[in-house]
């Protein structure tokens, strides 16, 4: 399954209007902002060149006054509800897109992700998200209003100078158009793979990191600590070069842009005075565009830097549709079941299956679980479970108890609430006395409400195994499908937990799978892999 091509500007498309509305107080904000300048700049000089006459003139200072004020207002106004309106549109649409992809993920079969890190890969999904809030806000809006803004003051220029100095219009017009450039599409493209580069160096750093603190003491033990982390300090220079790369361009697109800009308000202002002199231009109208002028610098300068996020944004996308394009290789997995012969599940019995690691026992549990597909060495004797399996139907009525431990990063109640969420006090306890576990968590401080830390690290390897079989006898499930049970837990408390799994699964039908029978409940039929 993959995502749908469109998917990210459908979300654009549900927000049109809101986008629409809040880009045009965007350009509100941004035009009074030049014509804030450019009229305080003209009435200045106005009122200057007035008062070196020596003749009485009146001029008319509410009108500019008046503009002054309205500009100033306008800004201000124009940019609290661009804010406003541009922000909830972004997070309206980062909403939808959400929504759109977990609702994807929950729809996948369960096959798919047995060889991803789902918790690595729902981290890196939700900050891949994050980083798309970057996309609307700083990749397409600005350059749209740095384009428009750079028309409007060609437009002043143009109509305010006269046709008489169509070289101005036309020198003015090129360098325009050379800083929308800089700003916009050579910035992107000189800094898109810097911006990537430093994306999937975080994530090899952020797994680096994982291993070397999962595996820490066999790296210890085997004198490889020293050069694990020299090798994680690598990655961290390589990712500060990246980043200085990127921003080294950046600040020299920034640095020629200011330049440019500064470079034509000093050409426009010595052609202007060329102009007074001959009176073909005023000298308000020359500061007009001088201070115009130096104003975009306010708008180009931002588009450039933000420029500099669209590898990160182009990294984000395409690790996003790589989540969507993970494909069932359950199949794949070798079962070691001679030709024509299939482990078949009686009703109200229990199945065992042993064989040496590797033969392919955990596969014919997850077929049996609905959570790979059956390649037909799984048969249930049940016609009726044989229609239902990966239903909603079946996952209710079937409990699966994998090698691995699941324990969720909670309390010891929350993680057994997750079989049973109404499950009483004494019901827990009674859950806890099954799994041969209530005299060790009685003992604790905290007792229920113990913190067992991420996956369970406050625990043992056996105190989580046995966590697990509480959880599932509160399930109490009418298919019990059973992983090596007893694995992490010492002989003595096996005895004891053996003889409580035995009693609970009477009656029940049961798939058991292990090493050899010694490791698991008494079974009323036995498949041995090992021939």
């Amino acid at each position: 399954m993959r995502l749908k091509k469109g998917f990210f500007r459908t979300g654009f498309q549900l927000e049109r209007q809101r986008l629409l509305l809040g880009f045009v107080f965007l350009v509100l904000t941004a035009l009074a902002g030049i014509g804030l300048l450019a009229l305080s700049g003209w009435f200045i000089t106005t009122t200057a060149v007035v008062g070196l006459t020596a003749t009485v003139v009146l001029i008319d200072v509410f009108t500019p006054g008046t503009g002054i004020r309205f500009f100033a207002l306008l800004r201000t106004v124009a940019r609290y509800f661009e804010r406003v309106i541009h922000h909830d549109a972004v997070l309206r649409i980062q909403a939808w897109w959400r929504n759109q992809l977990f609702s994807q993920l929950t729809q996948r079969s369960p096959a798919q992700f047995l060889r991803v890190n789902t918790a690595s890969m729902l981290q890196r999904l939700t900050q891949d998200l994050n980083t798309l809030d970057a996309w609307y806000m700083r990749l397409i809006a600005p350059p749209r209003l740095a384009a428009l803004a750079l028309v409007v003051v060609w437009l002043l220029i143009v109509l305010t100078s006269g046709s008489r100095h169509f070289w101005l219009h036309v020198l003015t017009l090129s360098v325009f158009v050379l800083l929308w450039l800089l700003a916009g599409p050579i910035s992107q493209r000189l800094t898109n793979q810097q911006g990537r580069g430093e994306v999937r160096q975080q994530e090899l750093i952020r797994q680096t990191s994982l291993d070397l603190y999962d595996g820490g003491a066999e790296l210890k033990t085997a004198g490889l600590w020293q050069d694990n982390t020299q090798r994680l300090l690598a990655s961290a220079q390589r990712l500060n070069a990246w980043q200085q790369h990127r921003l080294q361009r950046l600040a020299f697109i920034d640095a020629v842009i200011s330049a440019t800009v500064q470079g034509l308000a000093v050409v426009i202002l010595l052609y202007g005075l060329n102009a007074y002199l001959a009176e073909t231009l005023s000298l308000p109208i020359v500061v007009l565009h001088v201070l115009a002028v130096l104003a975009l610098a306010e708008l180009i300068q931002p588009v450039a830097e933000q420029a500099g996020q669209v590898g990160l944004v182009n990294e984000a996308r395409a690790r996003i549709h790589d989540s969507f394009t993970l494909t069932d290789t359950g199949n794949r997995r070798f079962v070691a079941l001679p030709l024509g012969q299939s482990v078949r599940i009686a009703p109200q019995q229990i199945t065992a299956v042993i064989g040496a690691s590797g033969m392919g026992k955990s596969t014919i549990g997850q077929m049996a679980a609905g959570l790979l597909p059956n390649t037909g060495q799984v048969v249930y004797a049940d016609s009726t479970w044989a229609e239902q399996v990966g239903t909603s139907a079946w996952l209710q009525s079937m409990g699966y108890m994998a090698q691995a431990n699941l324990v969720l990063s909670g309390t010891i109640a929350a993680n057994l609430r997750i079989a049973a969420p109404q499950a009483s006090i004494e019901q827990l306890w009674q859950a806890l006395d099954f799994a041969c576990l209530k005299a060790e968590v009685s003992a604790m401080p905290a007792q229920l409400d113990t913190w067992v830390g991420t996956a369970g690290t406050s625990l043992s390897g056996g105190q989580a195994r046995r966590l697990m079989l509480a959880r599932l006898y509160l399930q109490n499930p009418d298919l019990v499908i059973l992983d090596e049970p007893f694995t992490g837990i010492d002989r003595h408390t096996q005895t004891k937990l053996m003889t409580n799994v035995t009693t609970w699964l009477r009656g029940k039908t049961a798939l058991v799978l292990g090493h050899d029978l010694t490791s698991l409940p008494v079974a009323g039929q036995v498949v041995n892999l090992d021939g």
